[in-house]
């Protein structure tokens, strides 16, 4: 997530600025050693996850609904282990 946040890429308009993120592929460009491809879907299913245990009255239906990428990231307080 840092990697994320540090590049402004959370909330870009910009496909390309985020693409590499999102592709299958065996590693991600730009990312530690060892991350695999994909790494920006499994960010993005973890903050959703987190958002549904914080928000347990919230149904599937009206986050599927929610267009605010922001509330959500806010709203699931989503704090990514950090490994070294």
């Amino acid at each position: 997530m840092g990697v994320f946040v540090g590049k402004e890429l959370l909330f870009s308009p910009g496909m390309l600025d985020f693409k590499k993120y999102l592709e299958d592929a065996p590693t991600t460009s730009g990312m530690p050693a060892g991350a695999p491809g994909k790494v920006g879907v499994w960010t993005g299913w973890m903050i959703v996850r987190k958002y549904m245990q914080e928000n347990p009255n919230v149904s599937l239906s009206e986050l599927m609904k929610m267009d605010n990428s922001r509330a959500i990231l806010e709203g699931s307080g989503y704090k990514p282990r950090v490994t070294k």
